[in-house]
């Protein structure tokens, strides 16, 4: 590439994606590269721009280095309340949308600088005159029960803990501490929601989950053992409005059948996109629900549909395998 530099290198295509956006939003023209020419090459991301802009693009990226992250969620609401908790404590922030920055991977991030993160933390792990609620595992879930307290006139506010930097362990839901109890009740009695099945396997509730998602129908799962265990009945549950189309979805699920796992969600969609180019339908399972998409990742397939998917990834993986044997090849001369 002539004329072009490269300014920066990445571990995961989410964060080389979110640098290439704020640069194309400040009329930086930028491209992202992998190290090697495959689909499956796992590594570096690397971000070039031409030389011209490269000063400019260090420094619009140095500003946002600059930043830290301490919130994030699909709804502006709880997003907006923490937002107000900061800047109350004299702490600048910045929103960044999902419209300003597709690539974000949840449609508000709110920012702070560095140099106020201790601060910021002191805040975040003592909010005064909110409470604690309740705990959840995924983002999709407790946005629900954010919505359906919002239109009970019930602030809210979310804090995600991690166990690394990466792997979100726990969803925290708050709000303030004089509408406690009235935000249990609405969250235990789902007035307007209704529940359609049972579930006692995790994995059928990722399938239910994904076809209802395909069917533009919200669904709400309920755990009724202890928030970390996976062994637990699921109580699943659809708006009133959605009730008819629902229970068809439920009486027409087939038997779906695991067929391949990952370790990364770019390598499961580009599997999931080889099949559904070959009229395969199939569901993609996360066993953690991580806003950077870590942990096991599964395909599954409708039974009927399991030989030809099995015969269309052996074919390909071959393919594949022949291709490193050539750039193995070359590599060695």
């Amino acid at each position: 590439m002539k004329d072009w530099i490269k300014i920066n290198s990445y571990r995961r295509l989410d964060q080389a994606a979110l640098c290439k956006d704020i640069l194309e939003n400040n009329n930086v023209d930028s491209v992202i590269l992998t190290k090697r020419d495959s689909a499956f090459m796992l590594g570096e991301y690397e971000l070039y721009v031409e030389e011209n802009n490269a000063d400019r693009g260090n420094k619009l990226l140095d500003d946002f280095n600059g930043l830290r992250k301490i919130n994030s969620f699909d709804t502006l609401e709880p997003v907006n309340n923490l937002k107000e908790i900061v800047e109350a404590a004299g702490i600048p922030t910045i929103t960044i949308s999902k419209s300003e920055s597709p690539s974000l991977l949840t449609n508000y991030e709110l920012y702070i600088d560095k140099e106020n993160e201790e601060k910021a933390e002191k805040i975040l792990s003592n909010i005064e005159g909110w409470t604690k609620v309740e705990s959840y595992e995924k983002g999709n879930q407790t946005a629900i029960l954010t919505n359906l307290l919002t239109k009970n006139d019930i602030r809210t506010i979310i804090i995600k803990c991690r166990n690394t930097d990466e792997h979100i362990e726990e969803i925290q839901l708050y709000t303030p501490e004089d509408k406690a109890i009235r935000a249990k009740e609405i969250i235990s009695t789902l007035n307007g929601w209704t529940k359609i099945t049972i579930l006692d396997k995790y994995h059928q509730v990722e399938l239910h989950e994904n076809i209802f998602e395909k069917n533009d129908i919200l669904l709400y799962v309920n755990k009724i053992k202890e928030f970390e265990s996976l062994d637990s009945d699921f109580e699943l549950f659809v708006q009133h409005a959605d009730i008819e189309r629902a229970n068809e979805l439920v009486g027409e699920l087939k038997v779906w059948k695991k067929i391949d796992s990952f370790s990364n969600m770019y390598l499961a969609e580009l599997r999931q996109g080889l099949l559904e180019e070959n009229n395969i339908e199939t569901v993609i399972v996360k066993k953690k629900d991580s806003s950077f998409l870590l942990g096991i990742i599964e395909i599954f397939v409708e039974m009927d549909n399991a030989d030809k998917a099995l015969e269309l990834i052996k074919n390909y993986n071959e393919i594949d395998e022949d291709i490193f044997g050539i750039l193995g090849q070359d590599n060695d001369k």
